[in-house]
C-alpha cells in the first residue's frame, strides 16, 4: 500500500491521517503521547514512509520516534513563523 502520513500533535496524544494513494481512503488514528506509542504505531508502516509533521511545541520527541519506527518525518513550519526568524 503506498500511503501519505500526516500528524497532528496535541499536548497528550497526536492524530494521525493515513491516506492510501491508491484508494484514497483516510483512516485517522489518536494515539495518546506515551513512550514508544507513535513509534509502535509506525511500526506497520513500510520502511521509508514519510510523516509530516508540523513543528509546533515540543516535537523533538516525536520526530525521534518517528524516525526510530523506520519512516521518515517530514517537518513543516509556518510561513510567518519562517518570515520573523528570518528579519534582519
Amino acid at each position: 500500500m503506498n500511503t501519505s502520513i500526516g500528524c497532528d500533535a496535541h499536548r497528550r496524544y497526536s492524530l494521525f491521517a493515513v491516506l492510501d494513494t491508491h484508494t484514497s481512503s483516510v483512516v485517522q488514528t489518536r494515539v495518546n503521547h506515551q513512550p514508544g506509542a507513535i513509534k509502535a504505531f509506525l511500526a506497520d508502516f513500510t520502511e521509508g514512509t514519510s510523516v509530516a509533521l508540523e513543528t509546533v511545541g515540543n516535537y523533538y520527541w516525536i520526530a525521534d520516534e518517528i524516525e526510530e519506527a523506520g519512516c521518515i518525518p517530514l517537518l513543516a513550519m509556518r510561513p510567518s513563523w519562517m518570515r520573523k526568524q528570518h528579519q534582519t
